[in-house]
């Protein structure tokens, strides 16, 4: 009934408690589904109701209910970005949108040059705060009489009644008198005003409305202020690489200008703040205190004489109706929160294969010519090149999305909770049910990519946070063989942590096929002579050629690959020459009754023509591996950095055991193949060629630091020295 996400795997029932939001969805099924009272299809994620349940039923009467951790659930500002940006992308998928028109949506918070600047409701709220003050101030009230026993001395009023009630309550004369009585309490009229009314209601209402307002508004500016100083950090840090820092001044510039950006913000929160503050001022006010708090208003206004022909309260009513249409004023129905779940979930699903197509660009990759223009949709693959390797990128109709290389399949799966959240404990128990999952499938071939943002992670442990923001090449941490990072909108090294997990997918299989070793084909054998290329080619044992090096320009023109199956033809066509001469002479013979040893020569003709075939069939085979491995060859070469190209002679050094070495004349970069001290081998580099200078060791520091331009992790030793994190066994280098 439900499919998970995480393993591929079919299941009747998920985890009842603790579920995590955005690992399952319903498999297909004939039957009639409802989900937290909605009707539900197949392919609908498992999300819950606001009270953090969720239930299940069938129209065969089956039920199943579950509870979500509700700390793990994401921000409204969050989600929202999510949703729009999924909305965009939704629309591209439509048109039948391509690689390229992929690459031209920023993974960023939609409409920044927008929400850096006052909104409309903040305008309205500053121009008319003095007749929203007015109203708190000085109320207008209803004048309202209640009947109370009173002393004679306070009484003003006395209603027709306190004659007759006097008489029969003797306790309230003060004596007796000849011709009557002289009372001590009497009935009598108490005038009050009456504050509590409709219009007074609307204004006490809008003032928690628009400090609710005002309150989301602060959090948002101060969010993309940190973007902007975020920003600033990737600019001005004197660690990491160059290209990181222009791949974030391109991001940023195609969504806006971060300097100006950043002043605006800083004058928006300023402005926004005050009025914040003014507002709160009025919390006193005799208004505010006189009307209840659970005092309820309709989001609906009623058109009454005070509101209309009030030149204040008309006003109130205004910035009522304004607040109104800006904010959510209504209470939403099961369906809409239904609806909205499932667009959060969709829309991450989205984000993710944003983030991942803008990575794959960002490494080098692309599709080639005629599939430039295939159209990006769920279900459909799509062959991507670079490197001298092909993949295949498949985002599939459950969502989730694989990178394939050969029978090598990287899956990315997203998460709307966010695992950072709920305390260490919670945290914990995601990351087993995680560790669960990739314990059913291959190692390192898994990346899970949760909603959250840096600032939101805090409070969580520090050995649990570095769990949440590994590639899955650390064993030191609590996830081990996959990859878990933190991904948001808000977040500008988003794209960077996506190309980091893909670059030590990719690079890691490139780095590790060294040496690039050819199987010379049954019959190609003493088709090339070894001792002319001695350099770069040698022979091991079982018919095998290996590239200990690349070749330079002129070594691969000296070997000359299409020349062998060429002298394979010319070997063919002689022997099917031979073999026709023979064949036409034993004919002739035969007229004659003279065979002799024609018959024995032409059959020796044809098993030389048979032979002939097999050696150009397997030398066209023998050509095709060594182009290919040349290519492979080649792309070991290029700076993973900077992307110039290494001299094989100078700059590339092979070493025991299948390493090796590779330096970049340009930047200085460092990158191959290495062992630890327990003989693991695994892809290294490092910008520069030095290790950073940084103090900093939170959890992420690698994404600050490097961003995609790193493989294997960099860590400090006991003694302070810097060297590599194997990934198999954890042993710094």
């Amino acid at each position: 009934m439900y499919r998970d996400r995480l393993t591929g795997h079919c299941v009747l029932t998920p985890p009842l408690s603790g579920t995590l939001v955005g690992r399952w969805v319903l498999e297909n099924n004939t039957a009639e589904v409802f989900m937290n009272s909605v009707a539900a299809a197949a392919g609908d994620f498992l999300v819950p109701e606001t009270s953090g349940h969720w239930h299940v039923l069938t129209g065969e009467g089956d039920r199943q209910s579950g509870t979500i951790v509700r700390a793990q659930a994401p921000e409204d500002l969050e989600a929202e970005s999510v949703r729009t940006i999924g909305d965009r992308i939704d629309e591209l998928t439509k048109v039948g949108a391509a690689w390229l028109d992929w690459i031209d949506v920023v993974p960023l918070v939609p409409g920044i040059s927008e929400q850096v600047d006052l909104l409309p409701l903040e305008h309205l709220v500053r121009e008319q705060f003095g007749h929203l003050e007015t109203v708190c101030r000085k109320p207008r009230a209803h004048l309202h009489i209640e009947i109370e026993r009173a002393p004679v001395s306070k009484a003003r009023r006395v209603p027709a009644a306190a004659a007759s009630y006097l008489a029969a309550h003797t306790e309230d004369w003060d004596r007796p008198l000849l011709r009557g009585i002289l009372p001590k309490r009497i009935l009598a009229e108490v005038r009050q005003d009456q504050i509590d009314i409709y219009e007074n209601r609307i204004a006490a209402r809008l003032l928690d409305n628009l400090c609710a307002y005002l309150n989301w508004r602060i959090h948002l500016l101060r969010r993309l202020l940190k973007m902007f100083l975020e920003k600033e950090d990737y600019s001005g840090s004197i660690v990491g690489t160059w290209l990181r820092e222009r791949r974030m001044s391109e991001l940023w510039g195609e969504s806006i200008d971060a300097n100006e950006g950043r002043r605006k913000a800083e004058v928006a929160l300023e402005e926004v703040e005050a009025l914040k503050y003014r507002l709160m001022g009025l919390l006193g006010s005799p208004l505010y205190e006189e009307v209840p708090r659970r005092a309820y208003v309709a989001t609906t206004l009623k058109s009454t004489n005070i509101l209309s022909n009030d030149q204040h309260y008309r006003q109130v009513a205004e910035l009522w109706r304004e607040w109104a249409r800006t904010s959510a004023g209504r209470t939403q129905t099961p369906a809409e929160l239904h609806a909205e779940a499932q667009r959060l979930s969709r829309g991450l699903d989205a984000f993710a294969m944003l983030l991942t197509v803008r990575a794959l660009d960002t490494l080098g990759y692309e599709p080639p010519e005629t599939a430039l223009a295939e159209p990006i949709v769920r279900g459909a693959s799509l062959l991507v090149r670079g490197h001298g390797m092909e993949l295949t990128v498949t985002w599939r109709s459950d969502g989730t999305i694989g990178v394939a290389v050969g029978e090598r399949v990287f899956r990315i799966v997203t998460l709307t909770a966010n695992l950072a959240a709920g305390g260490g404990e919670r945290v914990r128990e995601s990351l087993s049910r995680i560790q669960e999952a990739v314990s059913e499938r291959s190692r390192g071939d898994l990346l899970v990519l949760f909603l959250a943002s840096d600032g939101e992670q805090a409070s969580t442990e520090v050995e649990l946070l570095a769990s949440l923001h590994t590639v899955g090449n650390d064993p030191r941490h609590a996830l081990a063989g996959a990859g878990c990072l933190p991904v948001s909108p808000w977040e500008i090294g988003s794209t960077e942590r996506v190309a980091r997990a893909l670059r030590w997918f990719l690079s890691s299989a490139r780095f590790l096929d060294y040496p690039l070793k050819v199987t010379v084909p049954e019959g190609a054998h003493g088709l090339i002579d070894l001792r002319e290329h001695a350099r770069w080619l040698i022979s091991v044992a079982d018919g095998t050629l290996e590239l200990r090096t690349p070749p330079h320009d002129y070594e691969w023109e000296a070997l000359d690959v299409e020349s062998i199956p060429q002298v394979a033809e010319v070997s063919l066509q002689t022997a099917r020459t031979n073999h026709q001469r023979l064949y036409d002479e034993l004919r002739e013979a035969v007229r004659r009754g003279k065979t002799g040893s024609l018959a024995h020569q032409k059959h020796n003709s044809h098993e030389e023509v048979l032979r002939c075939e097999r050696i150009v069939k397997a030398s066209y085979e023998l050509a095709d591996q060594l182009r290919d491995a040349h290519v492979r060859a080649t792309a070991l070469l290029k700076c993973p950095t900077c992307g110039e190209s290494a001299d094989p002679a100078r700059d590339f050094e092979p070493l025991d055991r299948g390493c090796f070495r590779c330096e970049c004349r340009d930047c200085g970069t460092t990158w191959g193949a290495r062992l630890c001290s327990y003989g693991h081998r695994y892809a290294s580099m490092l910008p520069s060629g030095n290790f950073p200078d940084t103090g900093d060791q939170r959890p992420g520091w690698e994404d600050r630091v490097y961003g995609c331009d790193i493989l294997a992790l960099p860590a400090r030793k006991p003694d302070g020295q810097w060297g590599f994190v194997c990934p198999e066994c954890g042993q710094i280098t």
